[in-house]
């Protein structure tokens, strides 16, 4: 899913705030199924297969890297 999902800022994003790269590389090793940079760097969002996996994504973010995180559902129509 990766070479699907990307953001072409995201490189630039990553020059100037190196936050973004370290963001992304943490949800990597945390074997997300994709991971991109949101609009203009707002945020990095990481694509998992459960909500479980979720949660254990964001309690790994906020206690081994110090980062706001957030596991969200989609909701569909």
């Amino acid at each position: 899913m990766g070479d699907v999902v990307f953001n072409r800022l995201e490189a630039p994003a990553r020059a100037l705030c190196p936050a973004v790269g370290h963001t992304a590389a943490a949800l990597q090793s945390l074997c997300c199924q994709g991971v991109v940079m949101t609009g203009s760097g707002s945020a990095v969002i990481g694509l998992v297969e459960s909500v479980a996996d979720g949660v254990r994504v964001e309690t790994e973010l906020r206690t081994h890297h110090a980062c706001d995180a957030f596991a969200v559902t989609l909701v569909a129509n």
